[in-house]
């Protein structure tokens, strides 16, 4: 009987050990999005307010020594799962009704700045870890590429933090001009959407930027962003690839290394599932809170894991970096607009 009952109890006390960290992360996230609903933080992230409320509490406070195991928890386990939950906002017939030239153009976008920010990070003496973590955000998908990235580059907390405030800053200040440079370019509504979802950096920002001048160009700015988001897979098993190269010194010393990290293989998955299966509306936006709501815990715990002193002698060399990637990323995706689409 005594025997039974032993994996019984052990779970229940892996679960007590974790709830209070776990419940931390979720305090923080809530707060987060109840702070994102007011007026003047409206263009703010949810996944950037839970950063920076858990430096502040981590400053304040510090790391209560009970609340660590699910902190932890937090910030690698519940991340993961949100990256593949992310796969059910993406289907085949998104990217059908995209067309081959604007489906190219996505591609090259993706790649150009990819491999912009690995070549410029060496000039401006950023961190490989971070510069990659800034291109990943910039290229792909903000927030969620950034927390993807970081898993399989082994990136330290503060690199991340970092690497949010820098996307989430150059994303809010084009949202703002890319409306007005589109009437001033004199832009067409497939064109304009189409540039706003190829280079503008979360899904929020693409939204609001590409509706500002019409439905025609928010609908094209939308679907374009989501099929951005799928070159999120593909580059994070490059990414991990070349991190683990790294750390084993080089293509003389061979590793073992994993392609692809199982929460990358989920997020294909859900991509499938979502394209074959007409899942109700009702649970799609359901998933989709759940997954905003994890990534802001995951954050949470990131920001609570965070020295804020560290953090602050990043300098100001990533932030320049993270402008530069910006302007590179949209006046490259502009070029191709205007010579092929």
């Amino acid at each position: 009987m005594t025997t039974k009952a032993q994996p019984h109890l052990q779970n229940a006390g892996v679960l007590r050990e974790m709830t209070p960290g776990l419940f931390l992360c979720a305090v923080i996230a809530a707060t987060a999005f109840s702070i994102s609903h007011l007026r003047f933080l409206s263009a703010v992230s949810p996944a950037l307010l839970a950063v920076v409320l858990g430096i502040a509490f981590r400053a304040l406070l510090g790391e209560p020594a009970i609340a660590q195991p699910g902190v932890r928890i937090s910030m690698r386990q519940l991340l993961r799962i949100a990256v593949v939950l992310l796969g059910l906002r993406v289907t085949f017939a998104q990217i059908q009704t995209m067309g081959l030239s604007a489906l190219m153009v996505l591609a090259a976008t993706v790649v150009a700045t990819l491999a912009f920010s690995f070549w410029m990070s060496k000039l401006c003496r950023v961190e490989w870890r971070l510069g990659m973590l800034l291109g990943s955000g910039t290229a792909i998908c903000g927030a969620s590429a950034i927390v993807a990235a970081s898993s399989t580059l082994t990136a330290r907390h503060e690199d991340i933090a970092y690497g949010l405030a820098a996307v989430t800053i150059a994303g809010s200040l084009s949202m703002v001009l890319y409306p007005i440079l589109g009437i001033l370019l004199e832009l067409d509504p497939h064109r304009y959407g189409l540039w706003v979802g190829a280079s503008l950096h979360e899904v929020a920002q693409v939204v609001v930027a590409g509706y500002q001048l019409g439905p025609e160009a928010g609908e094209t700015a939308t679907v374009a962003k989501l099929v951005r988001v799928l070159a999120l897979a593909p580059t994070v098993a490059v990414l991990g690839y070349l991190a683990q190269r790294r750390l084993r010194g080089g293509p003389d010393q061979p590793a073992r290394v994993q392609l692809i990290p199982w929460f990358v293989a989920g997020f294909a998955v859900m991509v499938v599932l979502g394209s074959v299966i007409a899942f109700p509306d009702w649970l799609l936006s359901g998933i989709q809170s759940l997954v905003s709501f994890l990534m802001a815990m995951a954050l949470a715990a990131i920001g609570i894991e965070t020295d804020l002193g560290r953090l602050a002698g990043k300098g100001m060399a990533p932030l320049l970096f993270s402008a530069l990637l910006t302007i590179f990323i949209a006046v490259f995706s502009l070029a191709l607009i205007l010579l092929f689409i």
